[in-house]
């Protein structure tokens, strides 16, 4: 067959695939689109308005009970808080609408494309017709669960946080100086920026349109970029096709935006430059890299005996996982110092993850946040190396962020731990197990952190009753071997009492 026959037959299987996958990625689209977007948008509008009465009581009564806060400024707060939840109830259920119905329908659209991909032919029609349809609904459930724990498990989290503050914090005081600073920038940056933030996202959509159009045009006709592989055209010709939908999209993200921006000039002119919450976020970037690490320190703890399935039942029925400590705080703590204890032992400059990524000063992602996480992580590595723990006092460390203040299970567990008889030691070695414990709380606020440290419990479930079922096997055999023995045993006393 000539080039221009196999150029020709080409051009007819990517037309005919892309109109494929277009039509039948959009019959996907008004078919499962509404039950993934109902799911969505009625499993979070559910959420907020079942928990919109407690999250109320819950904030009334933390501004009440802290003490970080003077009464003035929480008079001033109790009167802002009907503006606020005002406002937190039309941007949430608007943003869910949104969410769900732009995730209900692209979302088995854009899968069908996908479909392509794969290498094996007879199969992509397969895929193009069910990927993205059970998917899409699963995926809808695992949003609405998501953000469930953030409003039922996150957010009480922090206002508990917020109410058992020690005295020794500084108090926020309503500084009435700053008052009208505050009002008057915030009005002037309502005034200024929405407009000129609606003018600049307009008056560049063009641009941005034919612009895109013209780079993903060029690709297509020169092989470059999304279209360099056979099966990805017929994707990237749907990115051309929904790329006025991005720009519009940009274009309202932008005017969203503004409200926002104009707002936070009044927050400037009266907060204190701290973002340490900023801290607590990063945690979360680096400490997903640990779930399987601390998987792996959960079957060790399960076969030595120091976590039972008991504390993993115990963990799966509380409401909030920080109550079951021994599960929710002690063993990601466990398997933190052991992460730390391990970059120590290898020389690392750095942190060094389970894939033998080594992050140091030099290569760490130069991001403010990081900073923030990755200096008080190393300054913490530094302390345990300085201090030069001793084997019997890494196994006393590894019970303290074990178990706490549980001195019952921490005598129970024999794994050759030695208590310092300096009192300066033990001090500073308990130091230690505070900074790693809070970092374990301030990491399980995070949205999807509930649900993948659930799902590795549940791994470590299935881990001790594999166990068990095995033990009870090997105990039915033994039990079998010994009975056969007694028999053959009784067999030949009874033909020698006959001889």
């Amino acid at each position: 067959m000539s080039n221009t026959s196999k150029g020709w037959l080409r051009i007819t299987y990517v037309s005919f695939a892309f109109c494929a996958a277009f039509f039948v990625g959009g019959l996907k689209g008004l078919l499962v689109g509404p039950v993934a977007a109902l799911i969505l948008i009625l499993g979070n509008v559910g959420v907020i308005l079942a928990l919109f009465p407690a999250h109320v009581s819950w904030t009334v009564y933390t501004l009440i009970k802290t003490n970080r806060f003077d009464t003035p400024l929480k008079v001033a707060l109790l009167f802002a808080l009907p503006a606020l939840f005002g406002i937190w109830l039309g941007l949430s259920i608007a943003g869910s609408v949104l969410v769900g119905l732009g995730y209900g329908f692209f979302t088995p659209w854009v899968s069908a494309f996908e479909a392509f991909r794969d290498e094996n032919e007879s199969r992509k029609f397969l895929h193009c017709l069910v990927d993205g349809t059970w998917g899409t609904i699963k995926g809808s459930c695992t949003v609405v669960r998501d953000f469930a724990d953030i409003c039922y498990h996150s957010f009480p989290l922090y206002l508990k946080e917020l109410r058992e503050s020690p005295g020794s914090n500084e108090v926020q005081t309503l500084r009435l100086i700053h008052v009208p600073g505050c009002i008057v920038v915030g009005i002037m940056g309502l005034i200024v920026e929405i407009p000129l933030y609606t003018i600049i996202a307009v008056v560049k959509s063009p641009y941005m349109l034919f612009k895109g159009w013209q780079r993903l045009i060029h690709d297509l006709i020169s092989r470059e970029g999304p279209f360099l592989e056979t099966a990805c055209i017929p994707i990237a010709g749907l990115t051309i096709l929904l790329w006025p939908l991005v720009v519009i999209g940009s274009i309202l993200m932008a005017i969203f935006s503004s409200f926002f921006i104009g707002l936070y000039g009044s927050v400037i002119v009266y907060q204190e430059r701290s973002f340490r919450r900023g801290v607590a976020y990063v945690i979360a970037m680096i400490w997903g890299n640990m779930m399987r690490a601390c998987e792996i320190r959960g079957k060790e703890l399960l076969d030595a005996g120091a976590i039972t399935p008991t504390d993993l039942d115990e963990w799966l029925r509380v409401k909030n996982g920080n109550e079951a400590s021994v599960i929710g705080i002690g063993l990601p703590c466990y398997s933190f110092f052991h992460f730390l204890l391990h970059s120590i032992k290898v020389g690392s400059g750095g942190l060094l993850l389970l894939d033998g990524t080594e992050i140091t000063y030099q290569n760490r992602p130069q991001d403010r946040l990081i900073d923030w996480f990755f200096h008080p992580v190393m300054v913490l590595k530094e302390q345990i190396k300085v201090i030069k723990l001793s084997e019997g006092e890494v196994k006393f460390l590894e019970k303290i962020v074990l178990y706490g203040n549980n001195s019952q299970r921490m005598e129970a567990w024999e794994n050759g731990s030695l208590l310092p008889q300096d009192a300066l030691r033990v001090a500073q070695i308990q130091g230690i197990s505070r900074r790693m414990m809070g970092l374990a709380r301030s990491v399980s606020k995070f949205p999807t952190y509930r649900r993948k440290y659930r799902q590795l419990v549940k791994a470590l479930v299935s881990h001790s009753l594999e166990k068990e079922s095995i033990s009870q096997s090997i105990e039915k055999d033994s039990s079998i071997k010994s009975s056969s023995v007694r028999s053959v045993v009784s067999s030949i006393e009874i033909v020698w009492h006959e001889l």
